[in-house]
C-alpha cells in the first residue's frame, strides 16, 4: 500500500491504510506531515517512509490530546509484529509519542521528539508496557519526558522484554513534565 497526501497513491492517511490493512502487511508512506492520531487495531504492520532512502521526512504528528501512535496489540493477542521505519513521530509537546502494548516492537531510524505524558503514569517518548521483544535501532529520542522518562519498557505483566538498543541518540529527555540535558 502507498501513502501519498496529494492523493497520488492508494490512500490519503494513515489511519485510512491502516484500517484497509491486513496483518502482515506494509504501509509506504511518501514524505510530508500528517496530522494524525493512529490505531493498529491489533495488527502485525510494517509502516515505513518511502522511499526509504529519500532525505525528504515523513512527520507524523497529533494536534488533539490523543497519542500519536496507539494499540498495537489488545486484547492479548500474541505475537503481533509492529515495524515502524524511516519516520518523525512529534508530540506537540502534549502528547505521547508512541504507545505500543504488541510483543515484536522494531523502531529503526525513527525520531522521536516533543513528546508528553500529562495523562498517564508511562513515558512522553516510546511507552512500550507489553513488549516482549523491542529493537530500537539506529533512533533519535529528543526533548520527551514523562513519569517514567522518555521510554518505558516494562509494564504490569511478569514478561522481561529482550530489549536491543543500537546506534540510538537520546537528547533532552526528562521526567514529571520537565526535560533535561544529557
Amino acid at each position: 500500500m502507498l501513502l501519498c497526501r496529494d492523493g497520488s497513491g492508494d490512500f490519503t492517511t494513515i489511519q485510512a491504510a491502516i484500517d484497509a490493512a491486513s496483518d502482515g502487511d506494509t504501509i509506504k508512506i511518501r514524505p510530508g506531515t500528517y496530522k494524525e492520531s493512529l490505531d493498529l487495531s491489533a495488527k502485525g504492520l510494517t509502516i515505513r517512509k518511502s522511499p526509504l532512502e529519500s532525505t525528504d521526512s515523513v512527520t507524523i504528528r497529533s494536534n488533539d490530546s490523543a497519542v500519536v501512535l496507539l494499540q498495537a496489540n489488545t486484547g492479548g493477542i500474541s505475537n503481533s509484529s509492529i515495524t515502524l521505519r524511516g519516520l518523525n513521530f512529534n508530540g506537540q509537546e502534549r502528547n505521547m509519542c508512541i504507545v505500543l502494548n504488541g510483543f515484536l516492537v522494531t523502531i529503526d531510524r525513527c525520531t522521536i521528539q516533543n513528546g508528553r505524558d500529562i495523562v498517564f503514569s508511562g513515558a512522553g517518548g516510546i511507552d512500550l508496557t507489553e513488549a516482549e521483544e523491542v529493537n530500537l535501532v539506529d533512533s533519535t529520542i529528543q526533548a520527551c519526558c514523562g513519569k517514567q522518562g522518555a521510554v518505558y519498557m516494562l509494564g504490569d505483566i511478569s514478561v522481561s522484554p529482550e530489549v536491543t538498543i543500537r546506534g540510538c541518540t537520546f537528547e533532552d529527555n526528562g521526567t514529571a513534565g520537565t526535560t533535561s540535558s544529557p
